[in-house]
């Protein structure tokens, strides 16, 4: 009422919404290195990333199973600079970096000399895939009691309406009380 709403949805199982929102989601783990390669060829930033992929991978399969999606970043600058830009690796790596500085900074160089100062490492796994609930299509039932609660002030006799016997869509006059396992609405 005090924000003026008119109609209030509330979606199954309401109490466990947040924690399905968490097993639902994709599971990420960062891991990085510290490095500093002047001049760093592809084939080296490939075998150091290598052996931080491979660590990672076996700590995550303890934790997640089934696909996983690796992307790594490293963190390049000029030679003598101070602050890096993260960029994806992959062959152009450093193509990629003066773009970006140039997109950045305003400017580029690219006969300037770089360093990498981090490699960088994100696995992704699958989120758990969780079942579809379709709830059954119940008769419409009446209330099943009434109880006082004051609004505004006011007591009103409230009906109480069980989850399980509202359809999918049901709508319901207000004020109202609908229980269900996990909450209370």
């Amino acid at each position: 009422a005090l924000l003026g709403m008119r109609r209030v949805y509330v979606p199954l199982h309401p109490g466990l919404l947040s924690a399905w929102g968490a097993l639902g989601a994709p599971v990420v783990r960062d891991w990085s290195r510290t490095v500093r390669l002047p001049s760093p060829s592809y084939a080296g930033l490939r075998t150091v990333l290598a052996a931080l992929e491979r660590g990672a991978r076996r700590e995550f399969a303890r934790e997640v199973p089934g696909r996983v999606r690796a992307e790594p970043t490293v963190d390049v600058r000029y030679e003598g600079q101070s602050y890096e830009v993260m960029v994806p690796f992959g062959r152009d790596w450093s193509r990629e970096f003066h773009r970006r500085h140039r997109r950045l900074f305003g400017h580029a160089d690219p006969a300037r000399p770089v360093e990498v100062v981090t490699l960088r490492l994100r696995l992704c796994g699958e989120a758990v895939r969780l079942p579809a609930d379709e709830p059954s299509r119940p008769e419409r039932r009446g209330p099943v009691g009434r109880q006082a609660v004051v609004f505004r002030g006011r007591s009103h006799q409230t009906p109480i309406w069980r989850r399980t016997d509202l359809a999918k869509g049901a709508r319901i006059d207000g004020p109202a009380i609908v229980c269900e396992y996990s909450a209370t609405t």
